[in-house]
């Protein structure tokens, strides 16, 4: 009870954002580098095949396709073609349900408003070298995950349970590709000045 009084008052005081900021662990973002991401997957049993980082010149793009919400997921079809989920301007909250029931026998509605080849324009790996478009064979699915260390325990609540849910699913085969959003030191300094660091 303690708590929440405590809690409550928080929220009166200085309204709720930064409240939920300090629940979930949100940082400040700092500049990142392979080896501080692999620590940080490691600590979080994060998956790490197929992780990616984003190129300077793509990393403002790819935060619009993704709204500015991190973590978040975009979901594609064999062909590369957008899948929505839910209210296109509601939150993720949707994916949860949808990932574990894709199914490669189901139908679902396409968007050209966005596309596979776009989506994976800026991908790189966590050195900064770059890297083709993720395309398998067999894949039913891709499902692009964005996340970033300074996201905190939204990544163990997002991150991890959409990856489980995709690698769990029988009823289609999935392509989990991780695009971590964190500031890189491969930007360089010169384009780390560019964003405040």
């Amino acid at each position: 009870m303690k708590y929440t009084v405590l809690y409550f008052s928080l929220l009166c005081l200085v309204g709720c954002t930064p409240v939920l900021k300090m629940l979930y662990g949100i940082k400040p973002p700092k500049i990142e580098n392979k080896e501080t991401l692999t620590e940080y997957m490691v600590k979080l049993k994060m998956e790490q095949q197929n992780v990616y980082a984003l190129t300077f010149d793509e990393f403002k793009p790819s935060l619009k396709h993704i709204k500015n919400s991190v973590p978040d997921v975009l979901i594609f079809n064999s062909q590369g073609e957008y899948i929505p989920y839910g209210d296109e301007y509601a939150c993720n909250a949707h994916a949860f349900d949808f990932i574990e029931k894709l199914n490669r026998n189901s139908v679902y509605t396409t968007s050209d408003k966005l596309d596979m080849a776009t989506i994976s324009k800026g991908l790189c790996n966590l050195d900064g070298g770059m890297v083709e478009e993720p395309i398998s064979k067999n894949i039913d699915f891709y499902v692009f995950i964005y996340w970033a260390k300074w996201a905190g325990k939204l990544n163990k609540d997002h991150v991890l349970v959409w990856e489980k849910q995709a690698i769990e699913n029988r009823n289609a085969n999935i392509k989990v590709i991780t695009v971590n959003v964190d500031s890189q030191a491969f930007w360089g300094s010169g384009n780390l000045k560019k964003l405040g660091f």
